[in-house]
């Protein structure tokens, strides 16, 4: 169980791929998928499912995978937050990225459902809260001084 959470940890804020991370944890799919609901259920880590509206456009519908808890995170990865911008900026932006998902699940109420949203060209959306009136609000997560038009392109397509 802690070498699966150890390769959760590592593709936190990623898209899942059963098969690869089952390999990765030396399982079989079937099992991978039971200690998965297990976790889920322990309420350590959560599914972000895709969002889409249209089931013919051509969107990624893999889930992505958060800890419910950031600092169980930086344990399993052996991260020191004090130290981790400095010398780890991609791990210091997936940790980002899972503090606001877990903020974002204190925050909203059943009338918002959560999703993100990614195109088959990697345009993505880190997080779409969706209202009962279908109204969206996209969240794009990033952990640099500067931001370009390039980071706002996910937004502009989800638009």
């Amino acid at each position: 169980m802690y070498n699966m959470l150890r390769v959760l940890a590592g593709r936190v804020g990623s898209l899942i791929y059963e098969s690869s991370l089952a390999r990765d944890c030396n399982m079989n799919v079937m099992s991978f998928r039971r200690y998965r609901n297990i976790l889920e259920n322990m309420f350590v880590i959560q599914r972000v499912h895709p969002w889409f509206k249209n089931i013919g456009k051509r969107f990624v519908k893999s889930s992505k995978n958060y800890f419910i808890d950031t600092f169980m995170l930086c344990y399993i990865l052996s991260q020191d937050l004090s130290s981790l911008k400095q010398n780890d900026p991609s791990s210091f932006g997936h940790i980002v990225e899972n503090f606001v998902f877990t903020e974002l699940l204190k925050n909203i109420d059943s009338s918002i459902k959560l999703y993100h949203f990614r195109t088959q060209d990697n345009k993505e959306v880190d997080f779409v809260l969706e209202k009962d009136n279908n109204s969206l609000i996209g969240i794009e997560v990033k952990s640099k001084t500067e931001v370009t038009d390039k980071d706002f392109e996910g937004l502009k397509v989800l638009k």
